[in-house]
């Protein structure tokens, strides 16, 4: 039961961020603090979503992942281009996006690698 509750607030949480990603590229450029390059905040929503999802759905292929989170990207750069939009579409943008989430699951492999050995090496005593 906890389980499942736990996996249920991942998951909305990730479709949360999801929903708030697309919306916020869909409004008009707003100033932001400090006025950071585009690029580094793609890198930062991409990060978040990232991990997110991969705390939503634990079981999901890192190549799933990457092509999913990659697709929301790409839609975001494609709504982007709407003229009606006001906003500017950037494959740099896109990039930025992949490189996050290619980033975020390292981070995850690398996490779990970690634990792993961890156990492995209280197991066999070499703590």
């Amino acid at each position: 039961m906890r389980s499942s509750f736990i996996t249920q607030f991942w998951r909305l949480a990730f479709v949360t961020a999801a929903v708030f990603a697309l919306a916020m590229a869909t409004l008009p450029i707003t100033d932001i603090l400090g006025d950071p390059p585009d690029a580094l905040l793609h890198i930062i929503a991409f990060l978040v979503l990232t991990a997110l999802a991969k705390l939503a759905f634990p079981l999901v292929r890192a190549r799933s992942l990457l092509l999913g989170l990659g697709a929301l990207g790409a839609a975001i750069e494609c709504i982007q281009a709407i003229p009606a939009v006001g906003r500017d579409a950037s494959p740099t943008d896109w990039l930025a996006d992949m490189v996050a989430i290619g980033l975020g699951i390292g981070i995850f492999r690398a996490g779990r690698w970690l634990v792993v050995n961890q156990d492995l090496n209280r197991d066999q005593g070499l703590q």
